[in-house]
């Protein structure tokens, strides 16, 4: 097997694992509540059958959580694709040190969340949900109050010091 064989393989397991991900999104149902501010509908992923949830706050815990599962399916998946792409003695050797160095990024990535999550979560916040793409790191934050200009900052420094990322985007939602 040469170097584009190698290459297609990793390539078609990305896309199958992605295609996984879809169809479970897709196939749940999206249900969308009557919200007096015509501009910010509730939606909801509850896989419920159709019943619609007026409870924001109950709304807003969901979203933390399901955040937080698909972004460790997300991480289940890939991790396993690398994995395979490890082990296949069929594959090259420069295609597997590829897959070797996406195993190593994509685990400190993880492991660098979960550090910002239990950072920010000890320092009082309700809920955080951290994910980091392509160097970029986007935390939300569940908090009654919005950040002023000082935390904003704090929080930012904090969040460099733990990922060595710059390109931080905080967003906070009640």
């Amino acid at each position: 097997m040469n170097r584009k064989q190698g290459i297609i393989i990793v390539v078609l397991l990305a896309l199958i694992a992605t295609a996984g991900v879809l169809a479970s999104r897709l196939n749940t149902p999206l249900n969308v509540a009557e919200n007096k501010d015509a501009q910010n509908p509730v939606v909801s992923f509850d896989g419920d059958n159709g019943n619609i949830k007026d409870d924001d706050s109950n709304l807003k815990a969901e979203y933390f959580a399901a955040a937080k599962t698909e972004r460790s399916q997300k991480f289940s998946e890939t991790i396993q694709t690398l994995k395979v792409v490890m082990e296949d003695k069929n594959i090259s050797e420069e295609t597997r040190k590829d897959a070797e160095s996406k195993y190593l990024d994509i685990t400190m990535n993880n492991n660098y969340e979960s550090k910002v999550e239990l950072s920010l979560k000890a320092r009082g916040y309700q809920d955080v949900v951290c994910v980091i793409d392509n160097d970029r790191v986007n935390v939300i934050i569940k908090s009654d109050e919005p950040l002023d200009e000082k935390t904003a900052r704090e929080i930012k420094t904090e969040i460099v010091r733990i990922t060595n990322l710059v390109d931080v985007t905080m967003e906070v939602h009640k």
